[in-house]
């Protein structure tokens, strides 16, 4: 396996999740689980699969419960022995070695701020950037070496799908237009999973608001929004439909979350 580029992996987990209501109202959306595990450690798994370990979690709604999970994340479905004198032992404890880091980003604000206010932690490293609700098992290397062989600002996943997401449109191995949210059937969309030049950071501030509707769109007009075309498996989970969906592939095919 190539060594990444790219260290840090930034996921957008601060939304209330509405569409998701009957699950999000007592649990934020990114930690709803599939199968035995949250949809945002399902992603976090398939980057650490491919050499990716430190991530830095936007967090906003019910972000106590982030900390909660990843403080006793190694004690989850495991026995633990503990000692007067030597501490404690976690029998059969996860091997991942990875860093998170969970930023309070404010409960009701915009995609843009989150990623403003988390610059001290993500410094002057390139970084991915993706949601906390869309799995995937698309090939983050290749991601990279199109977004460092063309020098984009943001390379972003482009997935085959229709509806509801961002539409973009593209001309060579540029995106020439981003429209979010269109109602329309198109054949490409934002599927997340951005390789982000550090430079970004300076396209966003505290003010910021949707970033995909303030700087996405304006990266393509400025012909710095690249795209990888992803061919493979990719899902958001939007509605209870989508999350049903899903807990049967992961029931069929656990391998396909990473």
């Amino acid at each position: 396996m190539t060594e990444p580029r790219i260290k840090k992996v930034v996921i957008f987990a601060g939304g209330e999740g509405t569409r998701l209501s009957e699950k999000t109202e007592a649990t934020p959306k990114p930690l709803v689980p599939i199968g035995n595990d949250p949809v945002v450690v399902h992603i976090m798994r398939h980057f650490y699969s491919q050499g990716y370990k430190e991530f830095v979690l936007l967090v906003g709604y019910k972000s106590e419960q982030f900390k909660q999970y990843f403080r006793d994340y190694h004690f989850r479905g495991r026995s633990v022995t503990f000692n007067a004198n030597d501490g404690m032992d976690i029998h059969g404890a996860r091997q991942e070695d990875w860093t998170v880091h969970v930023v309070e980003t404010g409960e009701t604000s915009e995609t843009g701020r989150r990623l403003a206010l988390a610059r001290e932690f993500i410094g002057d490293d390139d970084f991915f950037l993706t949601y906390g609700d869309s799995v995937s098992d698309v090939d983050l290397s290749a991601v990279e070496a199109v977004h460092f062989t063309h020098n984009n600002t943001v390379t972003m996943t482009a997935v085959g799908r229709e509806e509801r997401f961002g539409i973009i449109q593209t001309e060579g191995d540029k995106i020439t237009t981003f429209t979010e949210k269109a109602t329309k059937v198109e054949n490409l969309i934002n599927g997340g999973f951005m390789a982000c030049d550090n430079k970004l950071l300076d396209r966003v501030t505290p003010e910021s608001g949707d970033y995909a509707y303030e700087t996405l769109t304006k990266l393509a007009s400025d012909g710095e929004l690249g795209f990888y075309r992803h061919p493979g498996f990719w899902h958001a989970m939007d509605t209870k439909r989508d999350l049903d969906k899903l807990t049967k592939m992961y029931a069929d095919n656990p391998k396909l979350f990473g």
